[in-house]
């Protein structure tokens, strides 16, 4: 029996989650980075009793910069998995990466599908 050709089933989807996967991946490490060292702030007044001083906005932004980059991690991994899945080429289905002319007595005609 001979093998049937296979394709992938979204390259568009697959590239999209690799993209999404890896902007998601960097925001979460720069996120939980910028969260941490807005709680490791030194105060820069003078005050009668120690204090840790925390800079909140500083903190605010590591801590959504590390939600959307696990949010992003989370869509961008599963749409990787299914547009990599290899699915069989119905018969007819298969497509041509080269352009189709057609020219007619009134008109033409140029189709490419992929």
């Amino acid at each position: 029996m001979p093998m049937r050709k296979r394709k992938r089933r979204s390259v568009p989807l697959m590239v999209t989650g690799i993209i999404l996967t890896s902007l998601g991946g960097v925001g979460a490490i720069v996120g939980l980075f910028n969260l941490s060292a807005a709680e490791s702030g030194s105060c820069s007044y003078s005050s009668s009793y120690d204090s840790d001083c925390v800079d909140e906005t500083q903190q605010n932004v590591g801590i959504g910069l590390a939600v959307a980059g696990l949010a992003m991690l989370g869509a961008g991994i599963p749409m990787t998995i299914v547009g990599a899945a290899k699915v069989p080429v119905e018969p007819g289905d298969e497509t041509s990466f080269v352009p189709e002319l057609t020219i007619g007595p009134t008109s033409g005609t140029l189709r490419w599908r992929f």
